[in-house]
């Protein structure tokens, strides 16, 4: 169960596929019921996407 308050977390490779612009990209990740059908929305402000994710950071791609 998720408490209030408390900090998760966890360590994720991130795959750039080959021929990907070099520059910084938004990484985001969503929440969602456990079937899939309805994504819960983010209410912190300065952490919301356009469309409602959690805004987790920047990563920057040199080269690919």
């Amino acid at each position: 169960a998720w408490i209030s308050g408390m900090v998760y977390s966890d360590t994720f490779d991130i795959e750039v596929k080959p021929g990907t612009p070099p520059g910084r990209y938004t990484w985001a990740t969503g929440f969602y019921t456990p079937d899939g059908s309805a994504q819960f929305m983010i209410d912190a402000a300065p952490y919301r996407t356009a469309d409602g994710a959690l805004r987790l950071g920047e990563v920057e791609v040199a080269t690919c």
